[in-house]
């Protein structure tokens, strides 16, 4: 019988059954999926590079860069004076604009107020930190070493912790008690020092000889007045913190010269923040009662000493107080000063523009 299989004496040889491709269908699922995870991916790469280079916010600071730093070591400075956000993105920012080669050596001011790229440019210029530094009427002197500290001049902490006693060779800080610190005799001004860091006490001194070159032409009428100079000072940093005009100064200063001489309290709340450290901070109650001596709410006369570094026009107002009827003062928030003779009529300024 024929081999039906075998025709014209040919061998027929079936085909194992083919492999089935996958369904179109599920290989598209599988590539959407993929291209999914691959854009999640990059955009999470990109948000994440985005973050990183905004700005921190931070305060200006010296950044000072050794000869032959490398990107990392300055990506590290940078980090530890919160002036970058992240390492990484800084690191690539510089890869991918090619900074490296461009950075230089020496001392940089660098603000945090700023893109991580604008304070990688800042670095391939030319060293722009100077030897100058300007202390602001009012400064505490808890704020200048801060600032010294931030610009690399001097220690913050060394700063704020010198006394009076400290410095014998001044006559107007000898008769301050034993614990006194520098406050109101730090003299607000724009000084240039040595290049470089130097010590707290120098700085210190700088400021103080300023204060002495300033007093020196008022040394008459300070003598002729019925208070002593760290008296003066002491209401001038009052004034300095109370009140911004000419005007204002000279009749707030003849508001607490009354106040005093009728023993009225001085009722200042910015002795009550000088001394429980809360310079915005809304007062409580209890902030109010507080048994602290700098607390001209609960205490009459003058606190114990300044409550900041006042400027020379503050200093003069209380030298030469403008007379004016008024006993009660206040400072509206567009810093305009409404005054009454009563407290019921500093009550109705109150109503009518503190609202």
């Amino acid at each position: 019988m024929p081999d039906p299989d075998r025709q014209h004496g040919q061998t027929v040889v079936l085909d194992a059954e083919p492999t089935r491709p996958s369904p179109p269908r599920r290989r598209g699922r599988r590539v959407a999926i993929l291209l999914a995870v691959a854009i999640v991916a990059v955009v999470g790469v990109l948000n994440w590079y985005r973050a990183g280079l905004q700005p921190t916010g931070a305060a200006e600071a010296v950044v000072t860069v050794p000869e032959g730093a490398t990107t990392d070591r300055i990506t590290a400075l940078l980090k530890e004076r919160n002036l970058i956000r992240s390492e990484g993105a800084f690191g690539w920012y510089v890869r991918l604009h090619g900074l490296a080669p461009d950075f230089n050596s020496g001392r940089f001011l660098v603000t945090g107020k700023k893109s991580a790229g604008d304070v990688a440019r800042v670095l391939t210029g030319k060293p722009n930190a100077g030897n100058q530094f300007t202390i602001p009427e009012g400064f505490t002197q808890y704020a200048i070493g801060q600032r010294l500290g931030r610009l690399g001049i001097a220690d913050a902490e060394e700063f704020r912790d010198l006394k009076a006693a400290d410095f014998p060779e001044y006559d107007f800080l000898r008769d301050l008690p034993e614990d006194a610190s520098l406050e109101g005799y730090l003299f607000p001004e724009t000084y240039s020092v040595p290049h470089g860091r130097i010590t707290a006490r120098e700085v210190a001194t700088i400021m103080l000889n300023q204060f002495q070159t300033e007093i020196a032409p008022l040394r008459p009428r300070i003598e002729a007045s019925e208070y002593s100079l760290h008296e003066l000072v002491t209401l001038a940093s009052i004034v300095e913190e109370e009140v911004k005009s000419e005007k204002d100064r000279r009749m707030v200063a003849d508001i607490m010269f009354r106040r005093l001489e009728q023993d009225i309290r001085l009722d200042v709340d910015a002795t009550v923040r000088y001394a429980l450290d809360k310079p915005t901070e809304a007062l409580t109650a209890s902030d109010l009662d507080s048994d602290d001596p700098y607390n001209t709410r609960k205490f009459k006369g003058l606190p114990p000493g300044p409550i900041a570094n006042p400027g020379l026009a503050a200093i003069e107002a209380v030298l030469d107080p403008f007379a004016n009827d008024f006993l009660f003062y206040l400072s509206a928030p567009d810093a305009t000063t409404y005054y009454a003779e009563t407290n019921d009529g500093h009550e109705r300024n109150k109503s009518e523009h503190l609202q």
